[in-house]
């Protein structure tokens, strides 16, 4: 599970996904192209969280003949108070025509919403939205999930005193 911060809304992750690649990671199978940070950055640059500080988690596959681009907002842990130890989820925003606008060519759209399961695989489903298309030549399947996948760690830490600290 990969993760990069943005802080504020005008933030380029593009900083944080040069740390990630050289951090002291298992190699993936397939190495990533380098169009891939170039689409991160640009969808990145069309998701905001509604108040505060947010960090966008993402999962990248590849899925022959096409990449696959998870992105979610993280969980942020409140530390003190009468909270202390509770994850709260982001509430964000994305703007779909810009983000839509970033294809060559949309093949499909389409939103999932799934309030609540008790099924325990829920978390590959979270409700979201789902595109598929071209970029630049690129295959790719693009889905931005409302929540994280139960496996993510927090992203941030939220203190009393309103202070952020990346995890």
């Amino acid at each position: 599970m990969r993760q990069y911060s943005l802080a504020t809304p005008h933030l380029r992750p593009h900083h944080f996904i040069k740390l990630l690649q050289a951090a002291d990671r298992p190699a993936p199978a397939m190495r990533q192209p380098s169009w891939l940070a170039t689409l991160l950055d640009r969808l990145c640059d069309h998701i905001e969280p509604v108040h505060g500080e947010a960090r966008v988690g993402y999962d990248l596959n590849f899925n022959d003949p096409l990449w696959e681009i998870d992105l979610f907002l993280g969980r942020t842990e409140i530390v003190g108070g009468s909270l202390d130890g509770c994850s709260d989820y982001v509430s964000f925003t994305a703007d779909i025509p810009r983000i839509l606008s970033l294809f060559t060519k949309v093949e499909s759209c389409d939103w999932l919403a799934l309030p609540s399961s008790l099924d325990t695989g829920a978390e590959a489903k979270a409700s979201g939205l789902f595109i598929e298309g071209i970029w630049e030549q690129q295959p790719v399947r693009v889905a931005l999930r409302s929540v994280p996948p139960n496996k993510a760690a927090p992203g941030l830490r939220r203190y009393p005193d309103g202070r952020y600290e990346v995890v």
